[in-house]
């Protein structure tokens, strides 16, 4: 902190030595070449904000693509759960969401374990449909460690073809049976997956807790709509969005508005690329709320000793030709309960990222992440008694960038407060906008102190955050 204010000072004074102004005849000098640099710099850095308000005024066509022939055969979704075991709790809770989905035709829900002495307590825990994979502890791939070798493990557990597709879910990761029920479309060829998936929230009365599903009905409700006339060009990863308001919503200001900061980006870098390209832009993908098809993972693997496995898979599949698609709902999930948390999370998936052989890959995580920290240069430069003098276009940019990107995160935190299972009230849906657009800033900054703590010093193992 002191040698960052240090630093600042010295600029502060060394550019107000020089004639810190333009002259009448529009003469640049060096002080005000360096801030136009600095600041233009720091602008361009920060992408995010224009991609997030062109994702939200791309359509939304779910069912663009109904009438197209069908394509692609199905037999079978498998829902996996990866975990250490460590959140118990949370895991009992995800798996007791899949109970109105059981009886659905073609699709198994799989826990996988990885830790061998907690099979039996998860399989007293757990409901009788639901079928745990332990992963064997004497299991060695040639590269993949922590949730990569679980998940390694898995793939080559299932024999996995092109007939199936897995569904990925984080511990934490709630479906929402209640309102969006699974349905499979048939058609003379049985059950077939679609791409773009079809996936639509109906506002249908509460089911009650354990509904019998007979035959007509399995084809009336849905959370996942498996249409059997997918689009002529074949998606066979597919992602959607994720918010983060299932539980601890709004407990710890901080902590809410970090993931209201991962959601704003669902809007823009994670959606438009593949909504306009059928790619993920530079592997940014989740590793949860994300469906693969059998072929790819056998093509991909998951043997990687990346901490950021996601990005890896994604990466190595778009670097192979394969598209993807998006997913047109949302899955529940919760913010980090603690601050150490959150600050292991993201060093956790700056190491990972970081690690992935692409130096583009690397530039754009590091000028993205780094570049945040113009949201303090300013402030903090002009109270150490410095002045900005930069010229009217770059001001009225940089105004522009930041009405932007405050749209955005109010956008962000209004779907968080729309879409929270527990429900939210408008006088505190106004104050959560209120907070996250005063708190986003501290956020930037400790996740630009995250990063740079990774460049020097890489984390170590795959921290498990609690939930």
């Amino acid at each position: 902190g002191r040698l960052g204010n240090a630093v600042l000072w010295k600029l502060a004074r060394t550019t107000s030595h020089f004639d810190n102004s333009v002259s009448a005849n529009n003469q640049w000098n060096r002080a005000t070449i360096l801030q136009t640099a600095l600041m233009f710099f720091g602008l361009v850095a920060q992408m995010p904000p224009y991609v997030s308000v062109l994702g939200l005024c791309t359509p939304m066509r779910p069912g663009s693509s109904a009438q197209a022939p069908a394509k692609r055969d199905f037999r079978s979704l498998r829902v996996c759960l990866v975990t250490k075991g460590t959140n118990f709790d949370t895991v009992v809770r995800a798996a007791g969401a899949w109970v109105p989905l059981q009886n659905v035709p073609g699709v198994r829900f799989h826990v996988v374990l990885d830790d061998e002495g907690k099979e039996v307590e998860f399989r007293q825990a757990l409901p009788s449909f639901v079928r745990i994979v332990v992963v064997p502890s004497a299991f060695a791939p040639s590269k993949a460690r922590y949730k990569a070798r679980a998940l390694e493990f898995y793939r080559r557990n299932q024999q996995l073809s092109a007939s199936d597709w897995v569904l990925h879910l984080d511990e934490e990761s709630m479906i929402d049976a209640p309102t969006s029920w699974t349905r499979v479309s048939t058609s003379s060829r049985g059950p077939t997956w679609t791409s773009p998936w079809y996936v639509m929230s109906r506002p249908l009365p509460p089911p009650p807790p354990n509904p019998p599903l007979t035959e007509s009905s399995k084809t009336k409700k849905g959370l996942l709509t498996v249409c059997a006339r997918p689009c002529a060009c074949v998606c066979v990863c597919q992602q959607g969005t994720l918010h983060y308001n299932d539980v601890n919503h709004w407990k710890n200001g901080f902590l809410t508005t970090a993931e209201t900061l991962r959601s704003q980006e669902d809007f823009g870098k994670f959606s438009l690329s593949v909504r306009t390209r059928n790619r993920p832009m530079l592997g940014w993908m989740h590793g949860s709320w994300i469906v693969v098809n059998g072929a790819v993972e056998n093509a991909v693997t998951w043997d990687t000793g990346c901490q950021a496995e996601d990005s890896w898979f994604a990466y190595n599949s778009s670097a192979k030709g394969y598209r993807f698609g998006w997913i047109w709902n949302t899955v529940h999930e919760q913010s980090s309960e603690t601050f150490r948390d959150f600050w292991k999370q993201r060093r956790r998936w700056y190491t990972g990222i970081l690690s992935i052989p692409s130096v583009l890959v690397q530039i754009s995580l590091v000028v993205g992440v780094i570049g945040e920290f113009a949201y303090w240069v300013g402030p903090v430069y002009t109270h150490l008694g410095g002045s900005f003098v930069i010229p009217t276009w770059l001001y009225l940019w940089g105004l522009w960038h930041l009405a932007v990107d405050t749209h955005s995160l109010l956008v962000a935190s209004f779907m968080q407060d729309l879409t929270a299972p527990a429900g939210v009230t408008w006088p505190q849906t106004v104050q959560h906008a209120a907070g996250t657009v005063v708190l986003a800033p501290f956020v930037r900054l400790v996740q630009v102190a995250a990063l740079i703590t990774c460049i020097f010093s890489p984390a170590q193992g795959f921290a498990i955050v609690s939930k």
